[in-house]
């Protein structure tokens, strides 16, 4: 069983990644290669082993065929869930740009379109305000939450609380699908996801199978074996986060690497 994580804090201009292992600092690009190499032989060398995983039926499998891009062992994802936690928090109060950045377009974009569409409903926004200042989670275990529920609306949580690094936080979060869910109504959140679906569907073709290949290959060349673990690496790019930030998360066969602009090589970072 992985340990579980105190609920960190967050200073602003931090930028602080979560993984099974805890919290650390983004490392500076000339070291990406050597963090991906090392964390994944950390990942290799705790994970089950067996047969390599396949993507569940029901529930849990991504079913958007144009949300989603498949290579050997790895996906990667344009998240409904992240998607909608985003736009919940980003119509809340959460407003945080790492310092001396501009938001990224499309934050800026969704933030605009989310503040019409709310215009008229401010009891509605008023209660969700309220929901987000009471509960004072930062942004990252909103996420790590989110990938916890049923990939499409309407949203259920199919992990026990047990299953999160932040356990209590998650026994605490246990009625944000419902928020999330009148969220994604009053909002028109799938009307909105129509729309800028093409953004995402753009993000995830940058991602480069070939370079995630080969450093898949490398790492286990490195350690002169087979391919050990049984994961899913799923990267899923989230537009609208603060630029430079990402989590790590496993769930399932899924271990999901989330990443905001600038913090992506597009290929197999880990967090």
């Amino acid at each position: 069983m992985r340990a579980k994580s105190p609920l960190p804090t967050h200073e602003p201009g931090v930028e602080v990644q979560s993984t099974p292992l805890g919290h650390h600092p983004c490392p500076p690009n000339g070291a990406r290669e050597r963090a991906v190499l090392l964390f994944l032989t950390v990942v290799a060398v705790t994970a089950p082993s067996g047969a390599r995983a396949q993507e569940p039926e029901g529930s849990l499998r991504f079913t958007h065929a144009a949300e989603v891009r498949r290579g050997p062992g790895y996906m990667v994802l344009a998240d409904r869930r992240i998607f909608a936690t985003m736009s919940f928090l980003n119509s809340v109060g959460y407003d945080r740009e790492q310092e001396g950045q501009e938001m990224h377009p499309l934050r800026i974009r969704v933030r605009q379109e989310l503040a019409g569409r709310l215009a008229s409903h401010p009891e509605d926004l008023e209660k969700w305000k309220h929901y987000y200042e009471q509960l004072g989670y930062p942004v990252w275990v909103f996420v790590e939450f989110s990938l916890m529920l049923s990939p499409d609306y309407p949203f259920q949580q199919v992990y026990p609380a047990s299953h999160s690094q932040y356990e209590e936080a998650a026994e605490n979060l246990s009625g944000f699908p419902e928020v999330l869910n009148a969220f994604w109504e009053v909002a028109d959140l799938e009307g909105l996801w129509q729309e800028i679906r093409p953004d995402y569907q753009a993000e995830i073709d940058r991602y480069d199978f070939d370079e995630m290949s080969r450093q898949m290959d490398t790492l286990w060349e490195y350690l002169r074996m087979q391919r050990q673990d049984d994961y899913l690496l799923v990267n899923v790019p989230n537009l609208l986060d603060a630029r430079f930030t990402g989590i790590g998360a496993q769930f399932g066969p899924y271990y999901y690497q989330v990443e905001s602009a600038g913090a992506s090589s597009y290929a197999l970072n880990m967090h």
